[in-house]
């Protein structure tokens, strides 16, 4: 089941579901809280590409829609940033919840992205 939403940074700020993230061991023996993720978006200009090229396939395995930024000329990652009020960022993880920001990211996953499911 691959979940993929190829969107532009304006529709993003304009705009499925409640699906829960990963579980990772953080090393110490105990398993942290698990955290309910509503998408991942990433920026997939940037390089080396290996630093955004294993998001496709823990998104897809986690049932995580994935949405894929790219700003042109290898500025993704800044536009990302801006969006969230940050330098830059090659990935944001949006975790569920009822906020204004959840809100208008589950209107855009709605109106801009299709779910491909077997």
């Amino acid at each position: 089941m691959q979940h993929t939403c190829n969107g532009s940074i304006a529709a993003m700020e304009s705009g499925k579901q409640l699906l829960q993230s990963q579980n990772v061991n953080n090393g110490r023996g105990r398993t942290p809280k698990r955290v309910p993720l509503q998408v991942v978006i990433i920026a997939t200009d940037v390089h080396p590409r290996a630093l955004v090229g294993h998001f496709s396939a823990l998104a897809s395995s986690k049932k995580v829609p994935l949405i894929m930024v790219n700003g042109g000329n290898g500025s993704g990652s800044l536009r990302l940033g801006e969006i969230f009020k940050l330098r830059t960022a090659i990935a944001i993880a949006l975790k569920a919840g009822d906020s204004e920001v959840n809100k208008a990211m589950n209107h855009f996953l709605k109106d801009n992205c299709k779910l491909d499911c077997p």
